[in-house]
């Protein structure tokens, strides 16, 4: 999410001050910046003084407008004894979970990103755009009930002032929007979840060994603090340099024995202070699966899931374990989970196709791929480049395996296309391109193609590529040698 600096605050408001000083005004309602202290002091303030809350989002026209809102209304409640969480952290704990803030932000997702930031009140809202007036939107929802705060809606005058505010904070230029702490925090931490805060940002900056003091400091001032022994066991995790989502059992002596223990034993204690923390559920089970220990992994996976029923990363996650643990048709039910909730999730889709091999249903493995490719090309949920690459590659093998040259070709061509230089991937997609042209009788560019694989395969093993790729060099030699005999 983006943000804004002070400067940019105080520029705004500057202009609507001068604007009101200047009349212009339209229409009934409040100023922008009385709706929100109203609805900080009459509706927010009613919450009990060290009420730790997070707000989450605040759509709006433009990022600017969004962040002035959120600042002022942070500003505000923190006025009134309310602790408010650092919203720098905010795409820390998205990412953590898997979630996007961009456009509406769900209730689901905002009480999740609340736990995570150890709110007992999410706050999100909308600032409608209704002609001669805006309509001032707030929802503040209790995490530990899903309750809602009553917060009335509140109309706000669309007036020359919130005009020319709207266009100096929509106007900003990427380089002109920068991070901004909600409120003063440059003051010393005094809470718990100050330090907490604190914690969470030093972690963004890969400074782990600071961040554990500073869990360290937020579990002696609150010694049942499941959040900070959650952080805590994060920052444990990274700093042993491995990355849970990734490795493979066979390279668990990469790890350091100390720090993955530590970080296990925060875990285990924040869920023993709260059984319902699902993201430190999915952080052990990572952790467990990564050390091969997939029955206890697909329970922890199990458990997030029960907790939070449309989760799709502990729906992918399990599906990852039981794959591994070698339970296909239990990975593609978990998989078709994933799709069920996000339709447009392409990655899901290459998964599920993957899994589909396994089971050797080629039929519906192409038809998971194309997908994929459908999805990862033409719609928002576009996929990263390579996974486009791959799963072009992935779909042209499974056509090659099928006899259906002309399809392979192809797809082959396709990946290409988008990458023609990448590597190692451009080595087996040349020479996958060489066989199938090859096996139809295309010996020229065939032999072409498997020139160029082979100069690649040479560079790729002068760079300590990895042992396949130079098996691989043995097959393109010999059928080079037999294209050029044929042809």
């Amino acid at each position: 999410m983006k943000k804004l600096g002070c400067a940019a605050i105080a520029a705004a408001l500057t202009i609507a001050l001068l604007s009101c000083a200047t009349g212009g005004g339209m229409g009934d309602g409040l100023s922008l910046q009385e709706a929100i202290g109203r609805t900080a002091e009459n509706a927010l303030g009613n919450l009990p003084p060290g009420t730790r809350v997070a707000i989450v989002a605040f759509e709006t026209e433009s990022d600017g407008l969004s962040e002035f809102i959120m600042d002022e209304l942070a500003n505000a409640l923190m006025g009134l004894g309310i602790e408010v969480a650092d919203r720098r952290n905010l795409g820390l704990v998205t990412r953590e979970l898997d979630l996007s803030l961009d456009g509406s932000v769900s209730d689901e997702s905002a009480l999740s990103i609340g736990r995570m930031q150890a709110a007992q009140v999410v706050i999100t809202g909308r600032l409608l755009d209704m002609a001669n007036a805006r309509r001032f939107i707030v929802t503040a929802i209790h995490v530990e009930t899903a309750t809602g705060v009553h917060v009335p809606n509140l109309d706000v005058r669309n007036d020359r002032a919130l005009q020319n505010m709207v266009a100096a904070l929509g106007g900003r230029t990427q380089a002109e929007i920068t991070p901004a702490s909600s409120g003063d925090r440059q003051a010393a931490p005094r809470t718990a979840g100050d330090f907490l805060d604190r914690g969470m940002l030093f972690i963004s900056r890969s400074d782990f060994d600071t961040a554990i003091m500073d869990f360290d400091e937020a579990i002696r001032l609150n010694p049942n603090f499941a959040e900070a022994f959650f952080w805590r066991g994060l920052a444990h995790m990274r700093a042993s340099d491995v990355d849970f989502s990734s490795i493979v059992p066979f390279l668990m002596f990469l790890m350091d024995d100390d720090r993955t223990n530590l970080a296990i034993a925060d875990l285990d204690e924040a869920i023993r202070l709260n059984t319902g923390f699902a993201a430190a559920y999915m952080a052990r089970g990572k952790m467990r699966s990564a050390f091969g220990h997939f029955e206890s992994a697909i329970a922890d996976f199990t458990q997030a899931i029960r907790i939070e029923p449309n989760n799709a990363s502990a729906y992918s996650n399990r599906a990852n374990a039981h794959l591994q643990s070698g339970d296909t048709d239990r990975a593609i039910a978990d998989f078709t989970q994933v799709i069920q909730i996000e339709p447009n999730n392409a990655s899901a889709y290459i998964s599920r196709a993957s899994a589909h091999l396994r089971s050797v249903d080629r039929i519906r493995a192409i038809a998971d791929f194309t997908q994929a490719i459908r999805l990862g090309t033409y719609s928002d949920s576009a996929l990263p480049h390579r996974d486009l690459v791959q799963a072009h590659l992935s779909r042209g093998d499974v056509h090659f395996s099928r006899g259906d040259l002309d399809l392979a070709i192809d797809d082959y061509t396709q990946a290409l296309q988008l990458d023609p230089n990448d590597e190692p991937f451009g080595v087996w997609i040349r020479g996958s391109r060489g066989h199938a042209l090859y096996l139809r009788g295309d010996y020229d560019q065939a032999i072409a193609d498997i020139e160029v694989a082979l100069r690649a395969s040479h560079q790729v093993r002068l760079r300590g590529g990895n042992l396949i790729v130079g098996r691989y060099v043995g097959e393109l030699q010999e059928l080079l040698e037999s294209a050029r005999r044929r042809r």
